[in-house]
C-alpha cells in the first residue's frame, strides 16, 4: 500500500502529518543543540525505523558526517553492552566507569545511537547517557524511546519528549484519510472514522486497517478479536452516519415539499391518528416541512387518511409512488433507530447510505 505520490504508510506518517512530523523536527533540534533525546512512548512507536531514519536525516543538514547506527534493543547493563558491541573488552579495566572508558576509546563521536528501552532497562540507559555526559554530535548522541510515563527528574544531557503531546485524534483521522484508497470521499470519510475511533493514535493498525478493508465487510469479520469493539464502531457510525442520516433527510423533504404540504394540511384536520396534530419525538407539534424527522416522515406515508366519518381509506396521508424514495426513508428510519439505540448498523446499511 502506498499513499500521496507513492510513499510508504512510515513516511506518509512522519513526513505528511502535522504532529508526528513536527515530533521529528524538535526530536533533531534538541540533538542539534547538543543533547540527547528520550521519547517517552505508551505503545510502541509507530513505524519506528522510519522515525529514526527522518530524525538522523535531518540532523545530517547540519552534521554532514554523522553515522547512524542500528537499533538497539537489549535489557543489558548499557556500558558492558557498548563495549562489547564495539570490541573493547580486552583495554577496559573495572577501576574506570563504562562511560568514560568509551569516551576515551572515541568509538561513539560523530554517532546517532537509536536504543529502545523497555521497563527496568530504561533507567539504565537513562544512567548511562547522563553519565556519558556527551554535549553534540561530535562527541556522539543517543536517540532513547521507552515505555511509560517521562522522568520526573530533568537532566542536563538528555531531552525527554512525550509522544502523547505532539499526536492527536485529529492527526489519526488525518493519516488515515491520506493514505485511503477509496476515491468515494463519504465513503473514505466513513473508513477514516471507523479507523480512528478503533485503533486510536495506533498509525499502524489504521495503515493495516485502511489499506485492507472492504466497506462491505462486516467489521467483525474484519478485525481481530482483541480489536473489535462495538462501542467505538457504534461512536464512529453517530459521529459520521448520523448527519449523513439527517442530510438525506432534508434532501427528501426538499424534493417532495409539495406533497408534504399536503399531507401537514391534512394532520391539522385533528382526525386520527392526529387528533393532536403531527408530534415529533419531543411532543411538539410539526408545522411546516423543514420540522420534519424521518420518523415522522415515515408516519405520514404509512398512515391511511380517513374521511369524515373517521372511516379509513385506502389513500395514504403522504403519498410518493416513488418505490425506491419510499425505500430510501424505511432506510434512514432504521438506520436512525439503530444508532439512537446503541446498536450496530449493519454493512449492506452503511454501504447503502453512503452510496445513497
Amino acid at each position: 500500500m502506498s499513499g500521496i505520490n507513492g510513499n510508504p504508510p512510515g513516511v506518509i506518517w512522519w513526513s505528511y502529518v502535522s504532529g508526528p512530523s513536527r515530533l521529528v523536527s524538535e526530536t533533531a533540534n534538541c540533538l542539534r543543540a547538543g543533547k540527547s533525546v528520550c521519547l517517552c512512548a505508551t505503545d510502541s512507536l509507530p513505524f519506528r525505523e522510519v522515525f529514526f531514519l527522518r530524525v538522523a536525516d535531518a540532523l545530517r543538514e547540519s552534521e554532514s558526517n554523522l553515522l547512524y547506527g542500528e537499533v538497539v534493543e537489549t535489557s543489558e547493563d548499557p556500558g558492558k553492552y557498548l563495549i562489547s558491541c564495539y570490541k573493547l573488552d580486552a583495554g577496559y579495566r573495572k577501576t574506570e566507569t563504562p562511560s568514560s572508558y568509551l569516551r576515551k576509546c572515541r568509538v561513539l563521536e560523530n554517532r546517532l545511537l537509536p536504543v529502545v528501552a523497555k521497563g527496568g532497562a530504561a533507567r539504565s540507559w537513562m544512567e548511562f547517557i547522563n553519565a556519558y555526559k556527551s554535549t553534540s554530535a561530535r562527541e556522539g548522541l543517543f536517540l532513547l524511546e521507552i515505555d511509560g510515563n517521562p522522568p520526573k527528574a530533568p537532566s542536563k544531557h538528555l531531552k525527554v519528549l512525550d509522544y502523547r503531546n505532539f499526536v492527536t485524534e485529529y492527526d489519526s483521522l488525518l493519516y488515515a484519510g491520506l493514505i485511503s484508497n477509496n476515491s468515494n470521499i463519504t465513503e473514505s470519510r466513513y473508513i477514516t472514522a471507523v479507523a480512528e475511533s478503533i485503533f486510536g493514535g495506533n498509525a499502524e493498525g489504521i495503515a493495516g486497517f485502511v489499506g485492507n478493508y472492504d466497506i462491505t465487510q462486516s467489521l467483525a469479520d474484519a478485525l481481530p478479536e482483541n480489536t473489535y469493539s462495538e462501542y467505538k464502531l457504534w461512536n464512529a457510525q453517530v459521529q459520521e452516519l448520523f448527519p449523513i442520516i439527517v442530510r438525506r433527510t432534508h434532501d427528501l423533504v426538499k424534493a417532495w415539499r409539495l406533497r408534504i404540504d399536503e399531507a401537514l394540511a391534512y394532520t391539522e384536520l385533528r382526525r386520527k391518528p392526529f387528533e393532536k396534530g403531527l408530534l415529533n419525538s419531543h411532543g411538539d407539534v410539526v408545522n411546516t416541512p423543514d420540522e420534519l424527522e424521518i420518523g415522522q416522515l415515515l408516519k405520514l406515508m404509512t398512515t391511511r387518511r380517513r374521511d369524515s366519518c373517521d372511516n379509513e381509506t385506502a389513500e395514504y396521508v403522504l403519498s410518493i409512488p416513488d418505490d425506491e424514495v419510499r425505500e430510501k426513508v424505511r432506510l434512514l428510519w432504521n438506520m436512525r433507530n439503530t444508532i439512537a439505540h446503541v446498536k450496530i448498523c449493519t454493512a449492506s446499511d452503511v454501504v447503502r447510505l453512503l452510496r445513497m
